[in-house]
């Protein structure tokens, strides 16, 4: 529990971490009002600098969190910090007062050249009058931090730029309200998977547990426990992970999710479990938008998204100039068409398989003089397919269709 400070006339010190809240000049701040202005305000000290080594009083107890204050006016590298096998050294968390209408904890990985899942610029650099949370491990019984002269980073700049060289598979995913994104505001939070085969879907040391927020919590479900960063093998075909949310308000949002990085051989797709839909994520920044209706319980249900990750079953030539129409898509009973200018009057093999590349349809029809082909599939369920499309000399077209 926090420790209140019952004056402020006392002396602050050095190492020791505060929690403030700073609103300005009080003849220009409603506090009954968010939305009040304020002042620009300026913050001095004045004192001794600390010098030497410095010991931080930490938290005795495994799964504890310790609350750790930068004692020096320069720089330190969380990762040179001295700590005790009880300390988990691979994860920082960050109070960030910009993060959605009232400040938010962020995860940051300690060091990684893998950008964090958040857009906030913390890192593992605690800046001077800085301070950060590190957790216990939940084995282990040394729990020291000890701080040194020589964990100094005084060449880092104040805003540490991750860079764009990296060595893992991974996939960083956001939450906004549609109108902040709208207006280049922050997201309401941010969570994180990263992929290799020397990782486990087992909890280790390495996965990140999510701090809660008082606002919207974003999280990964990982043995009925919650991350912010999940560290997972390579997915196989048909592997899910369960995706949490709460606090959700009956509003509009989006999910920024970025699949720039990741050299999978399978499709990702968002499932939304309310509107029971799955959208296929492509390479790069995917923007998929949802609403929330609080008087629908399945609407704002905690695990209404998860991850889906399926096998793709064919790889092949498509036909490189050629502009066609899949729709409705997702179909309601099974039946759909296929439209192009390119398909007049032409006799086309088209097959649909699932996504264990098991063929579920196959028919020889031709297209009427508008380029339309109907197909009727109602004995499809509910579940994503392959449609495979061939000309007579071979080309192919591989689509995706969803049952709902």
């Amino acid at each position: 529990p926090w420790e209140a400070v019952t004056s402020t006339n006392q002396h602050l010190e050095a190492g020791k971490p505060y929690r403030l809240l700073v609103r300005g000049g009080r003849d220009v701040v409603d506090l009954t009002d968010n939305n009040s202005p304020s002042s620009s305000s300026t913050l001095k000290a004045t004192g001794i600098l600390q010098t030497g080594a410095f010991t931080v009083e930490t938290s005795n107890f495994n799964n504890n969190f310790s609350f750790v204050g930068n004692p020096y006016q320069a720089m330190l590298d969380l990762d040179d910090l001295v700590y005790g096998d009880g300390v988990n050294t691979h994860h920082a968390y960050y109070w960030d007062p910009n993060m959605s209408d009232f400040g938010g904890f962020i995860t940051v990985a300690v060091p990684t050249t893998v950008p964090n899942p958040s857009s906030s610029n913390a890192n593992h650099f605690l800046r001077p009058g800085q301070a950060v949370f590190l957790q216990n491990n939940d084995s282990g019984t040394d729990f020291s931090i000890s701080i040194n002269e020589n964990n100094k980073a005084t060449n880092e700049s104040q805003t540490q730029v991750f860079g764009e060289n990296h060595n893992l598979d991974y996939i960083n995913m956001r939450v906004y309200k549609t109108e902040k994104y709208n207006q280049n505001q922050t997201e309401e939070d941010a969570a994180g998977i990263r992929f290799s085969n020397s990782y486990s879907n087992l909890i280790t040391d390495l996965d990140a547990g999510k701090k809660g927020n008082s606002v919207l919590n974003l999280a990964l479900l990982k043995q009925n426990s919650l991350f912010s960063i999940q560290y997972r093998e390579m997915p196989q075909a048909e592997e899910t992970v369960e995706m949490f949310i709460n606090n959700l308000e009956g509003d509009d949002y989006l999910f920024w999710i970025d699949l720039n990085n990741i050299s999978l051989d399978k499709d990702v797709y968002l499932k939304d479990n309310y509107e029971d839909s799955l959208t296929l994520l492509e390479d790069g920044i995917n923007e998929i938008y949802f609403s929330v209706d609080l008087s629908v319980s399945g609407s704002f249900d905690l695990f209404r998204f998860e991850l889906v990750f399926d096998q793709v079953s064919f790889s092949s030539e498509e036909f490189s100039e050629l502009n066609y129409t899949l729709y409705p898509n997702p179909t309601d009973d099974g039946t759909f068409a296929i439209q192009s200018q390119g398909f007049i009057n032409e006799e086309l093999k088209i097959e649909i398989f699932n996504m264990l590349g098991q063929k579920m349809l196959s028919a020889n029809k031709t297209a009427t003089n508008n380029g339309i082909i109907k197909i009727n599939a109602e004995n499809l369920s509910t579940a994503t397919y392959l449609v495979k499309i061939e000309n007579k000399n071979g080309d192919v077209i591989n689509d995706k269709l969803i049952v709902k």
